[in-house]
């Protein structure tokens, strides 16, 4: 008993450091495994949400005064505590990078001024491997 309480005090002072963090993270609308970053914010009427028996599908643009490398930096430092890979940054020039898990695919494609004083478009396409 004696060792019982001070093992529950800590797993309670652990819950209390939880808890707040997974009141404050926002997901993208379809997917409660892929977080949104704080300055971006979906564009009305571009998401794209459905099932296929191979996997869901989700596509969502978003935007916000965020920079390129922040935008980078949070997905490649979040998204493996996930369980997603990054696959390959792509090598065309472009601002994409590719997550792979289990099942699915996550592109993550960057466009527009990304300079933190206009706002950066930022694009995720969720598929299954099989698409």
């Amino acid at each position: 008993m004696r060792r019982l309480l001070p093992t529950a005090a800590a797993l309670l002072g652990l819950w209390g450091l939880v808890l707040p963090a997974l009141a404050t993270t926002r997901f993208l609308t379809g997917s409660e495994d892929v977080p949104l970053m704080e300055g971006l914010a979906e564009v009305p009427d571009t998401r794209i949400v459905f099932d296929t028996p191979g996997g869901r599908i989700v596509d969502v643009d978003t935007a916000g005064p965020v920079s390129a490398d922040d935008v980078a930096r949070f997905y490649r430092e979040s998204l493996p505590a996930l369980g997603w890979k990054l696959d390959q940054p792509a090598d065309d020039g472009a601002d994409k990078y590719v997550f792979r898990r289990a099942t699915e695919i996550l592109v993550i494609t960057l466009h527009g001024q990304g300079d933190g004083d206009g706002a950066l478009g930022v694009r995720f396409n969720l598929r299954p491997h099989a698409l």
